[in-house]
């Protein structure tokens, strides 16, 4: 995971890769890459969601 990124510029990026693919006009080489991309992609925004998710967890814990 990138930890740099923000889960607002993974989606965003997620959503215009994904896009992408749906054009009926996209060589399969691009899509392909972009399908490769897309998935590190949501591999990123599952990480930061799966840590945020622990970080609730913990603070209804200690409530």
């Amino acid at each position: 995971m990138d930890s740099n990124k923000s889960f607002e510029t993974s989606l965003s990026r997620l959503e215009e890769l994904a896009k992408k693919i749906s054009d009926p006009a996209i060589a399969l080489d691009e899509a392909i890459h972009c399908y490769e991309e897309g998935l590190k992609e949501y591999k990123t925004c599952k990480a930061i969601l799966d840590d945020a998710k622990q970080k609730i967890e913990t603070i209804e814990e200690g409530k």
